[in-house]
């Protein structure tokens, strides 16, 4: 990083690394080596890192619809829930582990508590790094992406649907998808 740089905001929701994966080993395995090489990076210059959470409940149903539709997850959401790696989600001591001994700051919101903020959920992140003419002139911006809608999530874990061959299921499930948005 160049000295001059001042204020370097980097935003990805996969920083932490991916959250699917072998869920018998957890999940977001990789966020200590990713954290590391972040820091590491950034060494010599002031870094915080900002955690985005969500009440356990709702990440996890929205971690299912995701997975149901971006890889074909065949586990019904009550199957999903009771994998080990979600039986207890404590992301204050997940954040501690994953930044334990890194120079860095740490500030951590939840999704929940900032939902009704003028700019947006999660938009308290950004407010700190931005001078006040700047950030009168923001505006919220819209959602780009909704999860699917419960009734797509359930025609997707119907057995006939489930038992489809992996491209033909995520096929299946994106046409149903449009074709209810139509109604």
């Amino acid at each position: 990083l160049d000295d001059g740089a001042g204020i370097l905001f980097v935003s990805d929701e996969n920083i932490s690394g991916l959250a699917r994966g072998h869920w018998e080993q957890g999940f977001y395995t990789n966020c200590r080596a990713v954290l590391e090489a972040v820091s590491g990076c950034c060494a010599g210059h002031d870094l915080t890192l900002m955690f985005s959470t969500r009440e356990p409940k709702s990440w996890l149903r929205s971690l299912h619809a995701h997975l149901t539709r971006a890889i074909g997850l065949r586990a019904t959401l009550e199957t999903f829930s009771r994998l080990e790696a979600f039986r207890t989600i404590d992301w204050e001591g997940f954040i501690s582990s994953a930044t334990n001994g890194l120079d860095v700051t740490i500030v951590q919101t939840s999704l929940e508590a900032t939902k009704d903020l003028r700019l947006g959920p999660l938009s308290d992140l950004l407010v700190p790094f931005v001078d006040e003419k700047t950030l009168a002139a923001w505006r919220p911006v819209a959602a780009s992406h909704k999860s699917l809608p419960p009734k797509v999530v359930e025609f997707a874990q119907s057995r006939i649907v489930r038992n489809l061959p992996g491209g033909l299921r995520w096929f299946v499930i994106r046409q149903f998808n449009s074709l209810y948005k139509l109604f």
